[in-house]
Order: C-alpha cells, then sequence, then structure tokens
C-alpha cells in the first residue's frame, strides 16, 4: 500500500518522451515530491473527494472538448493541453494516463 504521507514516497512521473513537447516552465513546476504538499493533511477522505469534486469533472470535461472539436486530436499529449486551457495539472494527468492506456479516461467516461 503506497503511503501518501510518507515523505520519502516518490510519485510517478510521465516519460521524458511523454512531455517532451511542453513548455520547458510547465515541466520544471511539475514536483509532486515538493514537501510542501505535506503540509495539509491528506487521508483516503481528501483522495476521494480530490478525484470526485476535482480531477474527474474537470477531466472529463477537457476530454470531452478535446473528443468533439478533434476527434481525439493527433494523440500527442501536448495537443491535449490545448483543450485544458493549458492546465499544467490536467497535462500531468493526461501524460500519465496516456502511458496507462488511458485507464483514468474510461474511469472518467470521457
Amino acid at each position: 500500500m503506497i503511503n501518501f504521507l510518507n515523505p520519502a514516497y516518490q510519485a510517478c512521473r510521465p516519460r521524458e518522451e511523454t512531455v517532451r513537447g511542453f513548455p520547458d516552465e510547465d515541466r520544471s513546476s511539475w514536483d509532486p515530491d515538493n514537501i510542501a504538499i505535506l503540509e495539509h493533511e491528506r487521508d483516503g477522505k481528501w483522495l476521494h473527494d480530490t478525484w470526485f469534486q476535482h480531477i474527474k469533472p474537470k477531466y472529463r470535461h477537457s476530454l470531452n472538448k478535446w473528443n468533439m472539436d478533434t476527434g481525439g486530436g493527433s494523440g500527442e499529449v501536448t495537443e491535449f493541453s490545448n483543450y485544458s486551457n493549458h492546465d499544467r495539472w490536467l497535462g500531468w494527468i493526461f501524460a500519465l494516463d496516456y502511458e496507462a492506456n488511458f485507464h483514468l479516461a474510461a474511469s472518467t467516461c470521457g
């Protein structure tokens, strides 16, 4: 089991080839291992609420817009950012989802 409160835990990052097209300033700001994240208590309820109230609805909206406007686009991860208003954390999620064969996209009904 992953202990998200463990400061030594290293979060998964997208592979470099997946995010190569993103601007350097975006990639340099993606640090899921930043110790400041642990300043606020995170538990199962927080994770549940974060998924259902924030990530899932925003990711679904961006996926639906991307699919309707482009038919899925070029398949490039960076192309997705154009349809998520260049939202950095949605780009990060999409990059990881891309590498996981869109497991999250399937679960958001996107």
